[in-house]
C-alpha cells in the first residue's frame, strides 16, 4: 500500500528512501521501505545599529541557539539582544540600548566645557569694561532742540453783513474759502446714526426767528423733520432775513453756510 502519493508531505522535510533522496514528485513509498526525516536549517541575523553583527545557523526544533555574539558596546549606553524565538523560520535579532544611569557621555562633557569657557569669556570683558578709572567717562552731548516756529495768526474772514439775503446771490457777496473758514466744527451728543433729514434755509427762516438756535431736536419739536431722523443737512434755497441765528448740522451746502453767515449767523458742523 503507498505510504505517498502525488508528491504530498510534510513541507520543509526531505525524504529518503534506502539513503537515496526521494524527489518531491516520488510515490509509492511502502510501509516496509526505510524512511529518514531531517530537521531543515534556518538563520538566526543579529543586527546592532543597522550593522549586521553574526549570523548563526539552528535547526528546526531547537529550543535555543548555540552561539550567541555578544552585543557590541556603545558609549553611555548598557545593550542587551531582544528576545526572541526559534521556530521554522529565519529570524532577525535585534539589539536595544538603554542610556546608562548616573553616566555621562563624552559630548555631553564637551558641550559643559564649551559652556563654561562661553561664560568666562563674557565674565573678562564684562569686568574689563568696567574697571578703567583712568579714562573719564564722556558726558553726553546737550541735545539741541530746535525752537518751534511761531504760528501764523488765524486771521478770521472779514463778512460784510445784509439784512436779507437771497440763495442765488450769495455767491457773488463771499468766496467759498471765506464761508469754510469760519465753520465752526463740534462734536455730537449721540452717533450720527439712521435716517438723513434735509432743510432748507428758506424752511428755516420761515420758522425761527431771530437770535434762535437751529439744530435736529428743535426742528423735530417743530414737525419739520421726520422723528426718526438721525442726521441733518442744510440746504440753500429761498432767502434768509433772520439774524443772527446759530445753525447744528452734520453737513451743510456751501451756499446755506454763505446765507447764515452774511446775516451774522454761526454755522456749527456736528462730526
Amino acid at each position: 500500500t503507498p505510504w505517498m502519493t502525488n508528491g504530498n508531505g510534510i513541507e520543509g522535510v526531505e525524504y529518503f528512501n534506502n539513503g537515496s533522496k526521494c524527489s518531491a514528485f516520488c510515490v509509492n513509498i511502502t510501509v516496509g521501505d526505510e524512511l529518514t526525516v531531517e530537521p531543515a536549517s534556518f538563520t538566526a541575523t543579529f543586527v546592532a545599529d543597522g550593522t549586521e553583527v553574526a549570523k548563526v545557523p539552528f535547526l528546526e526544533g531547537d529550543k535555543e541557539l548555540a552561539n550567541v555574539p555578544e552585543v557590541p558596546a556603545k558609549e553611555g549606553f548598557t545593550g542587551e539582544w531582544e528576545d526572541y524565538t526559534l521556530g521554522a523560520k529565519d529570524i532577525t535579532v535585534n539589539a536595544v540600548y538603554t542610556p546608562e544611569k548616573g553616566g555621562m557621555s563624552f559630548w555631553w562633557w564637551i558641550l559643559i566645557i564649551l559652556a563654561i569657557i562661553v561664560i568666562a569669556v563674557v565674565i573678562f570683558f564684562i569686568f574689563k569694561m568696567n574697571n578703567h578709572p583712568d579714562e573719564p567717562t564722556p558726558e553726553p552731548e546737550p541735545v539741541v532742540e530746535p525752537e518751534p516756529e511761531p504760528e501764523e495768526p488765524v486771521v478770521a474772514p472779514v463778512i460784510e453783513e445784509v439784512d436779507d439775503v437771497a440763495a442765488d446771490e450769495v455767491d457773488d457777496l463771499m468766496s467759498d474759502d471765506d464761508a469754510l473758514a469760519g465753520v465752526v466744527t463740534a462734536e455730537s451728543d449721540a452717533p450720527a446714526e439712521g435716517q438723513r433729514a434735509i432743510i432748507n434755509v428758506g424752511t428755516i427762516n420761515d420758522n425761527f426767528v431771530d437770535g434762535e438756535t437751529v439744530n435736529l431736536e428743535v426742528l423735530k419739536a417743530k414737525k419739520l423733520v421726520p422723528a426718526k431722523a438721525g442726521r441733518l443737512k442744510v440746504l440753500a434755497d429761498g432767502h434768509l432775513n433772520k439774524h443772527p441765528l446759530t445753525v447744528e448740522a452734520n453737513s451743510f451746502s456751501v451756499q446755506a453756510i454763505k446765507m447764515i453767515q452774511l446775516t451774522g449767523g454761526t454755522v456749527i458742523q456736528k462730526r
